[in-house]
């Protein structure tokens, strides 16, 4: 498996130095002595299932940069508070609950997706097609996790950030439903969704919303089948990225933050590397032949997704 990025780390409290809401009373950006920023994040479901879809997200392969996430220990809330209660108003705090569960994130300058038009403007134009690729393998991801929160079930740009340099970075992530059914088994629904993705070549409902939103958004797409294709590009990548992984190691990665969830991983893992098998086995795919497959007769020519598809594997 390839190398994880580098891990969220619980912050001195002694040394916060100012604290500014960034989303109302959820989500918190901290400043250290320093200018050390830090996030602090009031998560929604469970900050162990949180933590561990961020954990798997840092695999660079995958190619989405997550965002490491860390659980605040029981033990240390008070401490926290504490902190926290000399430098923010106290309605601050009381708006966070004692039951809620807290995560900490590495701060990284970014904007959400839908709000950096000004950067994707100045890139280039592979720049700009790297990031439609990184958006299919992030979608992927999702399938994988079964996050709902941002490509899986609708389209929520608000958890796709993109810095400076029109990189992609992963937030707000979360293990869902289907992971948690896997340690039962996998449901033919996922196996007729991963051979749907992995045959995918161009528009889908999925990749149409995300471009009407971002030309709704100021995007200057141009031509949002080109847009669509690179998408299902990244799609595709995303699938044989993920069925590449080491699936003990990121069931240990898995349980470290949600025990027991691990064993769901290697099931999962198998599901996707059967799916590209599927896919390779000669039969045409129902969207688009497979160069490989055509035995007898020239193959199609090549196109776009077979060169981008290559050089961005």
């Amino acid at each position: 498996m390839s190398a994880h990025g580098s891990s969220a780390c619980v912050p001195d409290w002694r040394t916060i130095e100012s604290v500014r809401a960034l989303k109302g009373d959820r989500v918190f950006q901290l400043l250290l002595r320093g200018g050390v920023r830090y996030v602090l994040k009031r998560s929604g479901t469970s900050s162990g299932m949180e933590a561990a879809a961020a954990a798997v997200g840092t695999i660079r392969s995958l190619g989405i940069n997550a965002i490491p996430a860390l659980p605040v220990p029981r033990r240390a809330r008070s401490c926290a508070f504490a902190a926290l209660g000399v430098v923010v108003a106290p309605h601050v705090l009381d708006s966070i609950g004692s039951d809620d569960e807290l995560l900490f994130l590495p701060f990284v300058d970014a904007l959400p997706l839908q709000d950096a038009v000004e950067t994707y403007l100045r890139a280039s134009r592979w720049r700009r097609r790297a990031l439609h690729v990184a958006i299919g393998r992030l979608w992927a991801f999702d399938v994988f996790i079964d996050n709902s929160d941002r490509l899986l079930k609708g389209v929520n740009l608000d958890n796709i950030l993109v810095d400076q340099a029109l990189h992609l970075h992963a937030i707000d992530q979360t293990l869902g439903g289907d992971v948690i059914a896997a340690l039962s088994g996998v449901s033919d629904r996922l196996r007729r969704r991963l051979d749907r993705m992995i045959a995918v070549e161009g528009r889908t409902s999925i990749s149409i919303d995300l471009a009407d939103q971002l030309k709704r958004a100021g995007f200057p797409l141009g031509n949002e089948d080109a847009f669509c294709r690179d998408v299902a590009v990244g799609l595709i990548n995303g699938v044989r990225a993920i069925a590449t992984l080491a699936a003990d190691e990121v069931r240990e990665l898995v349980d470290e933050y949600s025990p027991g969830l691990g064993s769901a991983f290697p099931i999962l893992i198998r599901e996707f590397r059967q799916a590209v098998q599927r896919s390779e086995s000669g039969v045409p795919n129902g969207v688009r032949t497979r160069v490989a497959a055509v035995k007898g007769r020239c193959p199609r020519p090549l196109d776009d997704g077979d060169v981008l598809g290559g050089q961005l594997w």
